[in-house]
């Protein structure tokens, strides 16, 4: 499966380089998250369930103000 990197919000599927996930780590740690554009990307290849892990439901709370139809597939799952 792919993994969306929220400093591009774009996929990086399985095999990636592993330089090319390195240099996107670094990238991640000083750049600000791309959260909307990483979501619509989702969407936009079949992505039809998202699932948020922790206590505070913040990430759910952003998906309302993204897709409304996206919000109401978050599940939250409390860890």
């Amino acid at each position: 499966c792919a993994v969306y990197r929220n400093v591009t919000g774009q996929p990086l599927h399985a095999g990636a380089d592993p330089a090319v996930v390195i240099e996107l780590l670094k990238r991640q740690m000083v750049s600000p998250v791309l959260w909307a554009p990483s979501v619509q990307r989702m969407m936009a290849d079949g992505v039809a369930e998202f699932f948020e892990c922790g206590p505070q439901q913040q990430l759910k709370a952003m998906m309302k103000r993204i897709d409304i139809k996206a919000w109401s597939r978050t599940s939250n799952v409390e860890v």
